[in-house]
């Protein structure tokens, strides 16, 4: 028992260093600037497209799905330039 006890605090203790010691993956470092012409190439999108406004998004889930299953899903929206008329009295 005492022996397993170690052997999990030093494996606790190893996962902490390198961890601590690694990149964070949301640091500053990892915003990198495309030159025009980079994106879009493989991707697909009309270069007419490329400088529209996107939202990108997870979308949520229903009531009825639980865990962590399709949890890695992204969706990207293109904001439209139209402007939509409203009714000012509704």
């Amino acid at each position: 028992m005492a022996s397993s006890l170690q052997r999990l605090s030093s494996h606790a203790r190893l996962f902490r260093t390198s961890v601590a010691s690694g990149s964070r993956p949301f640091s500053a470092d990892a915003l990198v600037e495309y030159m025009p012409g980079e994106i879009g190439k493989v991707s697909g999108i009309p270069d007419e497209h490329l400088r529209r406004r996107v939202v990108i998004y997870s979308p949520a889930r229903t009531a009825s799905q639980q865990g962590s299953g399709k949890v890695g899903k992204w969706k990207i929206n293109f904001v439209s330039h139209t402007k939509v008329w409203l009714f000012s009295l509704l």
